[in-house]
């Protein structure tokens, strides 16, 4: 347990500087944000070994709810900041429910750790996972189906 408060709070650390230059930044749009955001934080997941191995123990032992989404997080606080601004100036329908949104981005960052993790050696992650979150934004500009 402390080994992940530990983890936890040393990538909490990086996402709060990139939370900040976000915020101070008035030149990029939220799209943009959001975008940079989705490559650098999966950057951040496969740049530390430990950090990714403790993502690996999560999901093996899914009862110890590491892996589960928490306002705590700065991660998800982040991803929720940025979708909430993505929504204001349009480039996200305002009437999606923005936490459905921030657990889409989470799935999305998590199956793209796993592809790079069968693929490593050629897979540009921070680039795929922008392709793929470019993609969802793109669908979430048009007002929302029934399902």
């Amino acid at each position: 347990d402390e080994l992940a408060i530990q983890l936890t709070q040393h990538v909490d650390e990086a996402y709060q500087v990139l939370e900040q230059a976000y915020l101070a930044d008035t030149d990029r749009s939220g799209r943009e944000k959001l975008l940079d955001f989705v490559g650098r934080s999966l950057e951040i997941s496969v740049g530390d070994e430990v950090l990714y191995k403790a993502f690996i123990h999560g999901l093996r032992y899914p009862e110890q709810g590491v892996l589960k989404g928490s306002e705590k997080r700065v991660y998800y606080r982040l991803l929720g900041e940025l979708v909430d601004l993505c929504q204001e100036e349009g480039s996200i329908h305002p009437s999606y429910d923005p936490d459905c949104l921030v657990e889409d981005l989470v799935v999305l960052h998590r199956g793209t750790l796993f592809e790079w993790r069968i693929y490593q050696e050629g897979f540009d992650i921070a680039k795929q996972g922008r392709r793929m979150a470019d993609a969802l934004l793109r669908g979430w500009q048009a007002t929302p189906t029934e399902s």
